[in-house]
């Protein structure tokens, strides 16, 4: 039996590895741009599924890992807290993503691919920063996540 950590790193390096070799295999060829593109939203979509454990989950479900029922009812019982906040998160970075999005496409028109890497970069740490921040507290109630909450997880 591993320890969950472990099967974290194995998730990581099996997935991540694997999705960007297929993106070389069928992107770098015919548009370098697109890999890059592809190769960064496989670095961020690990990265999004580590930081909120849905990697162990899926290291549990793949690979013997060890077991701990008091844990997974912790686990279980903070998912219903993070929910409301990933969404509230979600929609307060939006208005950001569009002017990001057109950018990525301008760089991707020019031929300067060097500079997708460091906008991934940038939009992970943004994304990770207003979600540890208070932001997502005060943007939940004005588009009704508060209600949303289980009574365990509002704030006093």
């Amino acid at each position: 039996m591993f320890p969950s950590h472990f099967g974290v790193v194995f998730f990581c390096l099996f997935f991540g590895v694997n999705g960007i070799w297929l993106a070389y295999r069928f992107l770098w060829h015919r548009k370098p741009a697109l890999f890059w593109l592809a190769s960064g939203v496989i670095v961020l979509t690990i990265g999004y599924l580590v930081v909120t454990e849905a990697a162990e989950g899926i290291a549990r479900s793949l690979w013997p890992v060890e077991f701990d029922p008091v844990r997974s009812k912790e686990i279980l019982k903070r998912s219903a807290c993070v929910e409301p906040r990933l969404l509230a998160t979600i929609i307060a970075v939006a208005p950001i993503m569009m002017p990001v999005a057109l950018f990525v496409l301008f760089v991707l028109k020019e031929k300067r691919v060097w500079l997708i890497i460091p906008i991934n970069l940038c939009l992970a740490v943004l994304f990770i920063g207003v979600f540890v921040s208070p932001i997502p507290e005060r943007v939940g109630p004005l588009v009704g996540l508060d209600k949303a909450l289980p009574a365990h997880c509002q704030p006093t």
